[in-house]
């Protein structure tokens, strides 16, 4: 076999490796469970700058990646239910909800 060839189909190869697997992926939807202690009014602002994040790294609610929010209402005893309801719908993702953004009664 050519030399020449032989690197020219290993380099296409190569090359055409990271597009195969891309490809592939593309047919999956990632689900995001997103939970917040705020109501949704209050919460809306960094949930909208959350959306925008993600849609500027290319994941698009509705097309490659479903966001389920969740917002507690400052009700703490609602917490345990809603931090469930990810594991239920098999979230992919959960977004950490930092301890000192969460009530003293919470923590």
């Amino acid at each position: 076999m050519n030399r020449r060839v032989f690197i020219g189909t290993v380099a296409g190869g190569l090359l055409a490796a990271p597009l195969a697997a891309e490809a592939q992926q593309a047919g999956k939807v990632y689900r995001i469970g997103y939970l917040t202690v705020p109501s949704r009014a209050t919460a809306q602002g960094v949930a909208d700058k959350f959306q925008h994040g993600l849609r500027d790294l290319g994941w698009i609610d509705g097309q490659n990646i479903v966001v389920n929010y969740r917002f507690v209402d400052s009700n703490v005893n609602r917490v345990p239910d809603l931090a469930a309801e990810p594991v239920r719908f098999r979230a992919d993702v959960m977004p950490r909800i930092r301890p000192g953004r969460l009530p003293s009664s919470c923590s």
